[in-house]
């Protein structure tokens, strides 16, 4: 009955490229019902309140309001922007550690487990699964903060190993990424000696070749992060908002949904789009730095954003335990508490 009808036919079809890749598309609600027991929850690893950062780990449900609970702590030191992705129902937490170079796994069961160690310490890394068991790291500070990278690592959760696979055309750290098809999206970031890119590099998993689109980012970005919807990314900074048309490789502004504050955790679900935490630095005419931290997690309707609605209209969704920056985060399903 289904393949009989085109619409259904190619509502399934997206169905299960949602299942299999996270992407969501205009019309698909993804919060489960209650009586499934299991509901949408964004996972915290670390709030940093700088320079000082926790290992406690905080799961905030995406659909109900203010329901914030603390999970398993993480068992290592969490000095460091560390990264987190999720493949199914385990969470990988990479560049945790003295070293930055500790890779953890996660589950709401089982809690923490520690895999192999990077083969390279970094923080501020793009991280992201090309599949279910193929997690990359791209970039990032090397673990003392000398240098940017330009070296990409896989890590086969099968395995447990760690392998350096390609690297990067820029050397590139406080950058975005996606996935799309079988190409890791990386977009933006600070290069070498602090030059801030417009560069939109693309890591082919399959060809472990790195390449340049010929469109740029219109202004120059970093700290931006990235969510996909449809065959879209929406890049959210402190100053910017960007839709990306990975078909027609073509962006389109929309300021005023930026976040007006850097350093957040950024996801979507359910035709929303959260935005979690977050920070602003000041530097005053003695060179003194103050920092300003947010503790709200509000959202907006992922439509406004596409339909570029003039208005932002931001809703209040819950509130952290404190205010902190987010470094290590990522949505994913866990048990109803």
């Amino acid at each position: 009955m289904l393949i009989s009808d085109r619409r259904s036919f190619e509502f399934v079809c997206k169905l299960i490229s949602y299942r299999l890749t996270g992407v969501q598309f205009s019309g698909l609600n993804t919060f489960h019902r209650p009586s499934t027991g299991v509901e949408q929850c964004v996972v915290i690893v670390g709030l940093h309140t700088v320079p000082y950062i926790s290992s406690d780990v905080l799961s905030v449900s995406l659909q109900r309001q203010d329901h914030v609970s603390n999970t398993h702590a993480i068992r290592t030191e969490m000095l460091s922007e560390s990264a987190a992705c999720v493949s199914g129902k385990e969470l990988y937490v990479s560049g945790a550690g003295w070293s930055k170079n500790e890779t953890w796994k996660w589950e709401s069961v089982f809690g923490w487990a520690q895999c192999v160690d990077m083969n390279t310490g970094r923080r501020r890394h793009s991280a992201a699964f090309v599949n279910t068991t193929s997690m990359y790291v791209l970039g990032g500070f090397d673990g003392e903060g000398q240098s940017t990278l330009d070296s990409v690592e896989q890590y086969n959760t099968v395995t447990n190993k760690w392998t350096t696979v390609g690297q990067l055309t820029l050397a590139a750290h406080s950058a975005a990424c996606v996935v799309y098809k079988m190409s890791i999206y990386v977009y933006g970031g600070m290069g070498q000696n602090g030059k801030i890119l417009d560069r939109v590099q693309v890591f082919d998993t399959a060809t472990e070749l790195c390449t340049e689109l010929t469109q740029r980012l219109p202004p120059p970005e970093r700290l931006l992060r990235a969510v996909m919807w449809d065959k879209s990314v929406i890049l959210i900074g402190e100053d910017t908002c960007l839709i990306f048309d990975l078909e027609q490789q073509t962006f389109r502004q929309r300021d005023q949904f930026a976040a007006g504050i850097g350093h957040f955790g950024l996801v979507l679900e359910n035709q929303r789009v959260f935005i979690i935490g977050g920070g602003t630095l000041q530097i005053d005419a003695d060179e003194q730095e103050t920092w300003t931290w947010s503790d709200e997690v509000k959202s907006v309707a992922v439509m406004d954003i596409i339909n570029n609605q003039t208005t932002a209209n931001w809703l209040h969704h819950a509130t952290l335990p404190q205010p902190a920056v987010v470094h290590a985060f990522a949505s994913m399903t866990l048990t109803r508490t």
